[in-house]
């Protein structure tokens, strides 16, 4: 699967808001996805595995830029669903449900790309550091979808903050000054 097997999905989103949302509305959603749930959780799944192959990474980069690399790679590849995706939180708080959906996903998303950068998280603090990475990965795609600037330098320069605040926590990875550092 590709995110654009979910374009159609996204449009009816976009206009009719998460809400009202129903796949099984439509034949062309019926036979894949039993409920706007298993929509949206199957697209994560495909963004997640896509957004961790697709970015190139550096071998000399710190693991900083390589979380910055990843995180922005991330939102270039959903930037033509951000329509969609701003509806979806816009709506979110009258439906709980969505928070079953997106935090195992978000924790694992977070995992691998904590991974994938090369930041090395004590095995007792991992799970600690995942959480905090997936409310922080969940803050800056709150900013991303309210970015309307064309080079997305809202996301940015918030996303370098906050990598450098994340890089500053104590006991974040239980030794302050590796965090970004192999």
């Amino acid at each position: 699967m590709n995110l654009s097997d979910f374009d159609e999905g996204m449009n009816l989103i976009k206009v009719e808001g998460w809400q009202s949302f129903d796949p099984q509305q439509y034949p062309f959603l019926a036979a894949q996805f039993l409920d706007k749930y298993v929509f949206l959780n199957t697209y994560l799944q495909v963004l997640n595995a896509i957004a961790l192959t697709k970015v190139t990474l550096e071998e000399n980069v710190s693991p900083k830029e390589k979380l910055f690399e990843l995180l922005m790679g991330r939102f270039d590849l959903m930037s033509s669903h951000k329509p969609a995706l701003k509806r979806i939180p816009e709506e979110a708080w009258l439906d709980p449900k969505i928070y079953w959906t997106l935090a195992p996903l978000g924790c694992e998303a977070s995992a691998k790309i904590i991974d994938l950068a090369g930041v090395e998280v004590p095995p007792l603090l991992g799970f600690i550091s995942t959480q905090a990475f997936a409310l922080f990965l969940l803050y800056i795609t709150q900013i991303w979808l309210q970015d309307d600037t064309s080079d997305c330098e809202k996301t940015m320069a918030s996303l370098d903050r906050g990598l450098e605040w994340l890089g500053e926590l104590k006991g974040f990875t239980g030794n302050l000054s590796s965090f970004f550092t192999k």
